[in-house]
C-alpha cells in the first residue's frame, strides 16, 4: 500500500482504524517457478503457487485463453491444478492479477502429453500402455527375450518388473557338452553292471551243476 491509516480520538478515546487513506500499489511481476509447464495426461497435476510484488486479490485466466479440460485457476492462490484428460500440443495462455488499483499479468506455455517411462537399462523410453520388448541378441552371443510393460503412474509412466531372460550362447553350449558326458557316462555305468550281474548268475550256475554231477557219482559208488 501506499498512504496511511489513522484513527481519529473523539472524547478522549481512539476511535476504529480508518484506511481511506491507503491505496493499493499496482501488482506486478507476476511469475510462476517455471513458466512452460508440461503435464501428464490423467495424472494430478500443480503449477505451483506463482509469486508476485504488492497484493493480487483474485487470480484469472485471459477470455480468449481459457484453460484446458481438466484444468483450473485457483482465485485466491493462482495455482493452476487438476487432471488434464486430452493430449494438447504446447500452448499459450495469459494468467492474470488484479486488486482494486489494477491488473498485471503473465504469459504460460501448457503442453499435456501422454505418460511415458524414462530409458532404463536395455530398455528404451516406452509410452504409457505399451510393452517395450528387448531382443537379447541385440547384445551380441546371447539368446532370448526381456519384456518390460510401461503403465500409468501418480506422475508419469511407471516400469513394471522385467520379464524373460537372456542367455549365453557360451553358457548353452557347454550345458550341452555337460549333459552329453553325463549321459554317456550313465550309459557305460549301466553297461558295465549290467554285464557284471551276467557273469554272476552263469558262475552259480556251472558251481551249481558241478555239485549235481558229485553227487550223482557219490550215489553210484
Amino acid at each position: 500500500f501506499r498512504g496511511y491509516s489513522y484513527r481519529e480520538c473523539s472524547g478522549g478515546q481512539l476511535g476504529d482504524v480508518k484506511n481511506d487513506k491507503c491505496e493499493y500499489k499496482l501488482p506486478d511481476k507476476l511469475a510462476y517457478e517455471n513458466n512452460n509447464m508440461e503435464f501428464v495426461l490423467n495424472t494430478e497435476v500443480s503449477s505451483g503457487v506463482p509469486s508476485y510484488r504488492n497484493i493480487i486479490t483474485e487470480f484469472f485466466m485471459q477470455e480468449n485463453t481459457p484453460l484446458p479440460e481438466g484444468l483450473s485457476i485457483d482465485g485466491k492462490t493462482g495455482e493452476i491444478a487438476g487432471k488434464p484428460v486430452k493430449e494438447m500440443e504446447e500452448t499459450a495462455f495469459t494468467v492474470r492479477g488484479k486488486n482494486p488499483r489494477g491488473e498485471t499479468f503473465v504469459r504460460v506455455m501448457i503442453v499435456v502429453r501422454k505418460g511415458y517411462c524414462q530409458p532404463e537399462g536395455v530398455f528404451e523410453k516406452t509410452p504409457v500402455g505399451e510393452v517395450a520388448v528387448f531382443e537379447c541378441s541385440q547384445q551380441g552371443s546371447y539368446v532370448g527375450t526381456q519384456t518390460r510393460a510401461c503403465v500409468l503412474g501418480k506422475k508419469d509412466g511407471e516400469w513394471q518388473k522385467a520379464s524373460g531372460v537372456c542367455v549365453s550362447v557360451v553358457v548353452i553350449v557347454v550345458l550341452v557338452v555337460v549333459v552329453v558326458i553325463v549321459a554317456v557316462v550313465v550309459l557305460l555305468a549301466m553297461k558295465t553292471h549290467k554285464k557284471k550281474a551276467v557273469g554272476g548268475v552263469k558262475g552259480k550256475a556251472v558251481k551249481t551243476a558241478a555239485a549235481k554231477k558229485t553227487a550223482t557219482k557219490t550215489v553210484k559208488v
